[in-house]
């Protein structure tokens, strides 16, 4: 889903480690209005963007959202705001960058609270600038990849006893 203010890409040549992702951001700076905390998403609707993936979880144990990401980053950190929601929820925090664009960070989210049928986990955008405003990856926005939905199915070891001569203390 897109509006006016906003767009969702698929770029090529990101750089060195990545040769294409999923970029998600603003288009330009019309009917925008800053942020406060904790209203990132509640204004500005013609700059949000999101993109959906649905499973059926089931017959899940554990479940996790696996990808890296990138956040650009130009003028306030409030201008690229980057959300994951899991059937309309917002999960975990709200990313922003911290003053700069940052390299690709690695994000594992515990959705096992979601397991028992259909699943919709979104990525969700609200930025002001487009991510090529004044060149290539200036602008506001965010670059996804690598996107997986792992379940982590650990059974338990019964009557587990170590050989090791080392004890642990605390």
């Amino acid at each position: 889903t897109t509006n006016t203010e906003s767009q969702i890409l698929i770029r090529n040549g990101i750089d060195q480690t990545v040769t294409h992702a999923l970029s998600m951001g603003g288009n330009t700076t019309s009917g925008w209005t800053n942020p406060g905390s904790g209203n990132e998403f509640d204004i500005n609707p013609l700059h949000f963007a999101s993109t959906s993936l649905c499973a059926d979880v089931s017959s899940y144990s554990s479940l996790f959202l696996v990808f890296n990401y990138k956040l650009i980053y130009q003028y306030q950190n409030n201008y690229t705001n980057f959300r994951i929601t899991a059937n309309g929820t917002q999960v975990g925090n709200i990313y922003q960058p911290a003053g700069s664009t940052t390299g690709w960070e690695k994000a594992v989210v515990d959705l096992s609270s979601f397991i028992g049928g259909k699943l919709e986990i979104s990525f969700e955008t609200n930025c002001k600038y487009a991510y090529d405003n004044g060149g290539e990856g200036v602008g506001n926005g965010v670059y996804i990849d690598s996107i997986i939905i792992k379940e982590i199915d650990v059974p338990p070891i019964p009557d587990f006893t170590s050989t090791s001569p080392y004890t642990c203390d605390g």
